[in-house]
C-alpha cells in the first residue's frame, strides 16, 4: 500500500530512539512534498493551457486584468495569473503590455508595474484615492508616475482631498516631450485648479481632453490641436475667470476635427461683435461637432447660441444654471437655439419626453425635457434640456419651446415622474399629429381635464390620439386614507370615461398598467362604454367592489 521507504518508517518505530525516528519521518515528509510538487509541475506541462502559445496566454491575461479593473479591483488580476504555475508567471512577467495600466494602491506596486512595463505606452489612472494621515495627499505618488510622461499614452487623475493636488501637480509638470499622449482627464471635485500651468501647449497626438474644476489661465496656451476629437472644459459654478468671445472663438478654430464638445460655467458673457451672415445665421460654424453639452447661466448660453452655428450637432444637451430672473430670458434662449440649430428645429420634433431622474454627480433630482427630431433617418437629433429646482419650471420651459419651435410634427409624448400641470397639458392639446401619449408615475387629473376640453371649445383636444398608456398612476390623488383615495379614484376615472365617450372618434387603444385604487368593475365598465376601443388592463391594484371602511 505504501512505498518501501515509507513502509519501513512505519514498521520500524522501536528500532531507534524516538528523536532519531522523528527526524527520519520529517525527512521523509519533505521528500514526499518535493515529489508532489514535481508531479504537479509535470502534470501542468501536459494540460491544455500549457500548449497555448505565450502570445495567446498574454492576451487572455489582458482580458482578466481588464475585467478586474472593470469591477474596481485593479490589482486582483496579479495573483490570478502569476501565482498559478511557473509558465503563467513567466509569460505574465515577460508581457510588458500587461503591466501598463499602472495601479497606485501602494508606491511599491506602482514601481513594480513601471519596471515590468519596460518601454510600453502607459495608462495612468488614479481616481479619488487619499493617503491616510499624509497631508500631502496624492501628490508624491502622482509626481513619481509622471517621471515616465514621455511614454504615457493616457492620464486620468481625479482628486477629492481638498489639498489642491492637481493645481500643484500642474505647476511641477515635467518639461519632457509627450509624443504618444492621447488622453488627458483631470478632475478635482472640491478645488479649482489653474490650467495649463506647466502642461505643454503642444501635444501632437492628443485626441481627448477633459478638465473638471478647471480655471483656464491662458486660452492661447491650451493644448489644442488639429487631431483633438473630444474637448470638455468644466469649471465650478463659483469660478470667476471667463474668456472674451474673441479668445473663445480663436480657441475653437484651433480644433477643426472636434467631434464632441462639453462646456460648463466657462462660456464668455460679453457679446460677440461680428454680424450675422447674409442668410441670418450665426457667424461661426461648428462644422464637425456631433455632440454638444452646455451648462451655464442664461446670458452666456444665449450669447453662445447667437454666435455659433450648431446645425451639424446631433446630440445637444443644455442646462440653465441658477435662476432665470424672468421668462423673457427663457424666450431669448429658445429663440437663439432656433437660430443656431435652425435646420433641426425647422424639421420639428417627433417625440417629446418629460421625466425626472436622480443626478449622482450633483446628488439631487433633475427634470428633463427630451426631444427627438426627425430631419435625418441615418442620424437622428436629440435635445436634452435640464431643469433644476432653482431654475425654470417644466411648464414655462415647454411654453417657451412652443413659442419658438413648430411642435406640429410631434407624434409621441411620454410623461414620467413629474406632476402634470394644466399649463403643460395646454401645450400639447392642440397638436395635430400627436398619436401616442404615455403617462407614468404622474397625476392624471390635469390631463383628464384637458382631454375633456372646455365648454366653449369647438375643437377636440388631442384629436389625433390613437394610443393612451397609463402606468403606475395613483388614481387616488395621493390621499393618505384608503377610503378617500378610493373615492378620489372613482371621480377621476369617471371623468376619464366621460372625456373618452365625448370624443367624436374613439381612441383605438388604451393601456392601464400597475395603477392604484381602481375597482374591479371599472374594467368591465370601460369595455362596455367604449366598445370600439381595445383595452389592455394589466397588474393594476384592484379594489373589491364590496370593500368598505
Amino acid at each position: 500500500m505504501w512505498t518501501i521507504p515509507t513502509q519501513r518508517l512505519l514498521d520500524g518505530k522501536g528500532d531507534s530512539p524516538v528523536e532519531v525516528h522523528c527526524e527520519r519521518v520529517e525527512q521523509r515528509v519533505l521528500e514526499l512534498e518535493k515529489e508532489i510538487l514535481a508531479l504537479k509541475a509535470f502534470r501542468n506541462t501536459m494540460s491544455r493551457t500549457a500548449a497555448l502559445p505565450a502570445e495567446i496566454l498574454s492576451d487572455i491575461f489582458l482580458y482578466v486584468a481588464f475585467d478586474c479593473r472593470l469591477n474596481c479591483r485593479p490589482a486582483a488580476w496579479i495573483p490570478r495569473v502569476t501565482h498559478v504555475c511557473r509558465q503563467w508567471r513567466e509569460v505574465a512577467i515577460s508581457s510588458p503590455s500587461l503591466w501598463t495600466d499602472i495601479c497606485f494602491r501602494t508606491p511599491e506596486l506602482m514601481q513594480l508595474m513601471l519596471e515590468r512595463s519596460r518601454n510600453a505606452p502607459l495608462t495612468l489612472s488614479h481616481w479619488g484615492a487619499r493617503t491616510r494621515g499624509d497631508r500631502r495627499g496624492d501628490l508624491p505618488i502622482l509626481r513619481t508616475a509622471l517621471n515616465h510622461i514621455s511614454r504615457t499614452q493616457s492620464i486620468d487623475f481625479s482628486t477629492r482631498n481638498g489639498l489642491g493636488t492637481l493645481g500643484t501637480l500642474l505647476t511641477q509638470w515635467p518639461a519632457e516631450p509627450t509624443p504618444v499622449l492621447q488622453t488627458v482627464i483631470l478632475k478635482d471635485e472640491k478645488d479649482s485648479f489653474s490650467f495649463p500651468g506647466s502642461f505643454p501647449s503642444e501635444v501632437p497626438s492628443l485626441l481627448y481632453l477633459e478638465l473638471y474644476g478647471c480655471k483656464i489661465a491662458s486660452w492661447k496656451d491650451l493644448p489644442l490641436g488639429i487631431k483633438l476629437k473630444v474637448l470638455g472644459l468644466h469649471a465650478h459654478a463659483s469660478a470667476q475667470r471667463r474668456p472674451t468671445s474673441e479668445e473663445f472663438l480663436v480657441a475653437l478654430k484651433r480644433v477643426p476635427s472636434l467631434r464632441k464638445l462639453g462646456l460648463s460655467h466657462i462660456l464668455p458673457v460679453n457679446q460677440y461683435t461680428a454680424p450675422l451672415t447674409p442668410t441670418g445665421r450665426p457667424p461661426f460654424v461648428l462644422s464637425e461637432v456631433q455632440a454638444l453639452g452646455l451648462v451655464d447661466q442664461a446670458p452666456a448660453l444665449i450669447n453662445f447660441l447667437r454666435t455659433v452655428d450648431i446645425s451639424n450637432v446631433s446630440n445637444l444637451e443644455i442646462e440653465v444654471a441658477g435662476r432665470l430672473g424672468d421668462h423673457a430670458s427663457l424666450d431669448d434662449l429658445f429663440a437663439a437655439l432656433a437660430l443656431s440649430w435652425k435646420p433641426v428645429v425647422d424639421a420639428g420634433p417627433k417625440f417629446i419626453g418629460i421625466r425626472e431622474e436622480y443626478s449622482f454627480a450633483n446628488e439631487d433630482t433633475i427634470q428633463l425635457i427630451e426631444m427627438r427630431f426627425g430631419s435625418s433617418r441615418d442620424r437622428p437629433q436629440t435635445l436634452r434640456f435640464t431643469v433644476r429646482n432653482s431654475g425654470p419650471t417644466i411648464s414655462s420651459a415647454l411654453g417657451a419651446i412652443k413659442r419658438h419651435m413648430d411642435l406640429s410634427p410631434v407624434r409621441s409624448l411620454a410623461w414620467r415622474g413629474i406632476w402634470m400641470r394644466t399649463a403643460s397639458c395646454d401645450v400639447f392639446a392642440d397638436l395635430p399629429n400627436l398619436e401616442k401619449i404615455t403617462l407614468d408615475k404622474t397625476d392624471v387629473k390635469s390631463f383628464v381635464r384637458a382631454l375633456r376640453g372646455g365648454p366653449a371649445s369647438d375643437t377636440t383636444p388631442f384629436r389625433a390620439l390613437e394610443s393612451l398608456s397609463m402606468r403606475n398612476v395613483d388614481f387616488g390623488d395621493g390621499k393618505p386614507r384608503r377610503r378617500a383615495a378610493i373615492d378620489a379614484a372613482a371621480v377621476t376615472f369617471g371623468s376619464l370615461l366621460a372625456a373618452l365617450q365625448s370624443r367624436p372618434d374613439p381612441v383605438p387603444f388604451i393601456e392601464i398598467r400597475d395603477c392604484r385604487y381602481l375597482r374591479d368593475s371599472y374594467r368591465r365598465t370601460m369595455q362596455e362604454l367604449l366598445p370600439e376601443t381595445e383595452v389592455m388592463w394589466d397588474n393594476s391594484e384592484m379594489v373589491s367592489d364590496d370593500e368598505d371602511d
